[in-house]
């Protein structure tokens, strides 16, 4: 048996991922994308000292991030861990990648 061939059979052995734990995923990819679009754009309020913007902005980034955290924390075993992390890791780089390309060249314009 070729190293190729015992990839495939062990491929198909594998269980795929249930619905509950693709859920998952999802929803802790939209939290994190959400708080980590929301922490990027605490950090550009506090350029221009937005008080109360930067304290609504902290408080919901930091609420979202520990529910997401609760996810990976109550997981049944370790590759339902690794698949919230690779959610939330996706989340995170896509929510500050937005905020810095397309969100805050546009209030740059607007302010």
């Amino acid at each position: 048996m070729t190293d190729l061939e015992f990839f495939i059979s062990r491929l198909d052995e594998t269980k795929h991922i249930d619905n509950s734990i693709k859920k998952k995923f999802f929803l802790s990819f939209i939290l994190c994308f959400i708080a980590d679009l929301m922490s990027s754009f605490d950090f550009y309020a506090m350029t221009h000292d937005w008080i109360i913007t930067q304290l609504f902005t902290g408080l919901l980034a930091q609420t979202i991030w520990f529910m997401s955290g609760l996810f990976i924390y109550e997981a049944k075993n370790r590759k339902e861990r690794v698949v919230l992390f690779i959610g939330s890791a996706l989340g995170c780089s896509l929510g500050s990648t937005l905020m810095l390309s397309w969100f805050k060249p546009l209030f740059n314009s607007l302010f």
